[in-house]
């Protein structure tokens, strides 16, 4: 099991070499994420500004959801990405 573990980290610490190797790209990629979240909140905010509930869904549940689909997909991208 050692040795999976030491092989996974030096998976990682290959693909965090690649992905740091072009500064602007790394920079590029965080700011594209930050973006779509804050697209996403604001999207949630202006629906949810005219309205109590979408489907019997309140602003608070949604706000969950993302999250979770958020975290799931950066689990994703972590185990699954390119290395």
């Amino acid at each position: 099991m050692r040795r999976y573990l030491k092989l996974l980290k030096i998976f990682w610490g290959n693909s965090l070499q690649l992905e740091l190797e072009y500064r602007a790209n790394f920079w590029g990629k965080l700011l594209s994420v930050v973006m779509g979240i804050l697209t996403n909140l604001a999207m949630i905010w202006i629906l949810f500004s005219q309205t109590k509930t979408i489907g019997g869904w309140t602003a608070d549940e949604v706000l969950v959801l993302m999250g979770v689909f958020h975290l799931v997909h950066a689990v994703i991208v972590l185990w699954l990405g390119p290395t």
